[in-house]
């Protein structure tokens, strides 16, 4: 499990140091079935270093991690949190403060310098669900469902590249030619853009994320900079952190929606560009689907 790799590294070399105790704190107690060896259960992770949060399940990973324990025969050496969990049940919370070793303290204000004198970690701990066999054979059945649709969302996406392509080149071309008059609207900034497809609902605004479909390429030459549809994958963006076009653009739209933005280099990446792929004062394109 890879949010267990910091605290894995951590707990084995502090177990390599003298007998040092960890502290165990139960804060909850809640009644019911302890944990047994070998079950898998569904837990958050708190990481702090003094009083900071270096690393958390829900922030960083999306939420609760699924977890297989040890059994009865692999206890000995795995870290106290692991086995820690064999005394707490569903939703409790618990913390473990667990001494350093030396090696790794040196490794940790070598990452954390403004952390000063480190002699423990504690993890913060909630056990979110505690899994029966076949709830787990129906949790893995479901997952693989998903992923199955995933990808075959992905593939449906990568088959669409061409057609992007061609309605991008298109629209250029009727843009360069005067054709998009009937359509074509422009704001205030500059932006010009017409819409592909309407959706519903309220504009998206700034702060929102909005899991997006993007094709970019010059205005003055067609070329492609850059898309989403080649990986088969929208990306979250977050309104208000792209160029401003873009941003712009964003809040014309709502969920379900298509359009094509015309975004002038004043409102892209300007005199400077984008490395060797958009020149200054480059004019941009960009064919956008947006979903919630």
């Amino acid at each position: 499990m890879k949010f267990f790799l910091f605290l894995v590294l951590a707990l084995s070399c502090a177990s390599l140091s003298a007998q040092k105790s960890s502290r165990f704190i139960n804060h909850t107690n809640k009644t019911g079935t302890k944990t047994k060896y070998g079950q898998t259960v569904a837990v958050n992770v708190y990481t702090y270093l003094k009083d900071s949060l270096v690393h958390s399940t829900a922030r960083d990973m999306g939420g609760a991690q699924m977890l297989t324990l040890p059994d009865s025969t692999q206890k000995d050496g795995y870290p106290e949190v692991l086995t820690a969990l064999l005394q707490m049940t569903e939703s409790d919370s618990a913390s473990i403060f667990q001494p350093l070793d030396s090696l790794v303290i040196v490794g940790i204000k070598m990452q954390f310098p403004e952390m000063g004198d480190i002699k423990e970690v504690h993890y913060a701990i909630v056990l979110v669900d505690q899994l029966s066999p076949e709830e787990l054979a129906a949790k893995m059945a479901a997952l693989e469902q998903e992923e199955a649709a995933r990808l075959q969302m992905a593939d449906s996406t990568r088959a669409r590249v061409g057609a992007i392509s061609d309605l991008v080149a298109t629209a250029i071309a009727d843009y360069k030619a005067g054709k998009l008059a009937d359509r074509l609207k422009k704001s205030p900034s500059g932006l010009e853009y017409y819409l592909v497809k309407a959706g519903s609902g309220p504009n998206f605004k700034e702060g929102a994320t909005v899991n997006t479909h993007y094709y970019g390429v010059l205005l003055s030459n067609g070329t492609m900079f850059d898309n989403s549809f080649e990986t088969g994958t929208a990306y979250p963006f977050v309104v208000g952190q792209m160029i401003p076009g873009f941003n712009e653009g964003m809040t014309l739209l709502n969920d379900g929606s298509a359009a094509v933005l015309f975004i002038p280099a004043a409102l892209a990446y300007g005199e400077q560009g984008a490395g060797g792929q958009i020149p200054p004062n480059a004019d941009l394109v960009f064919y956008l689907e947006l979903k919630k």
